[in-house]
């Protein structure tokens, strides 16, 4: 099988480079480890619906296609265990202390710093294949009203995005192999050293109600455990909203 970036194509201005891909793969035109990176995202998305706006140059637009040759439905919580430990091992590689904020964005003590999609397309019982978008501040340093930062903001060092994309599919080949290999043990486990207040108390709405407990980690599906009042509570993501 192709390694990740065995193809990489990078763009001026594309609408979201997940749906770039995604419509290669409908017109079955890309392979496996096919990556995107634009200059400029004109529609970029990220979790919830929500909308992703980043300075055209600025910051690395990056989105890769991956083929399985067995991952069950139920695993699929492995593909973010994998392209968020890639994505925070990268900036660690870069110099920024991160962690990873569940269920895919890279925070700071600052702010955001990268956020996740992963898109996935289904037969049967097992995914067929996915596409992954990363969008990572390298470059920008005003972020307006937005918790945000990059990895300028928080080195001072100037890099090209060229060199982080490259960075980043060397991680994501390193993670890639662990996946397909069925680690998903170790890859839980690496997730797990790296998430964003574990074992700590956080605030939360769940159904416009106020609660607060001690984030325990995943379960077994990658639901978030939250121990509230002496009791394991489970979320997925529509479910919970993080209060800072």
């Amino acid at each position: 099988m192709n390694q990740i970036g065995g193809k990489c194509i990078f763009l001026d201005v594309v609408d979201s480079t997940n749906n770039y891909l995604s419509e290669l793969a409908r017109q079955q035109n890309v392979t496996h480890g096919t990556v995107v990176v634009a200059n400029e995202q004109t529609n970029g998305r990220g979790q919830r619906g929500t909308t992703w706006n980043t300075q055209p140059g600025m910051n690395l637009i990056f989105s890769c296609y991956l083929e399985f040759s067995s991952l069950p439905i139920e695993k699929q919580h492995a593909i973010h265990h994998m392209t968020a430990c890639a994505v925070n091992n990268l900036t660690k590689r870069l110099g920024v202390e991160s962690k990873i904020k569940w269920p895919n964005d890279i925070l700071t003590e600052t702010g955001k710093l990268a956020g996740i999609l992963i898109e996935n397309s289904l037969v049967n019982t097992s995914i067929k294949h996915t596409v992954i978008g990363v969008g990572l501040n390298v470059n920008q340093t005003a972020f307006g009203e937005l918790r945000a930062t990059s990895l300028k903001c928080e080195t001072g060092i100037f890099h090209t995005i060229q060199e982080v994309a490259f960075m980043l599919i060397e991680e994501m080949n390193r993670y890639f192999e662990l996946l397909e290999g069925q680690q998903y043990g170790l890859l839980n486990d690496l997730y797990h050293q790296h998430l964003w207040r574990r074992g700590e108390f956080i605030e939360f709405i769940h159904n416009t109600v106020f609660k607060r407990g001690i984030l325990v980690g995943t379960d077994e599906r990658g639901l978030l455990v939250v121990e509230v009042e002496g009791k394991h509570e489970i979320f997925d993501l529509k479910e919970i909203q993080f209060q800072y």
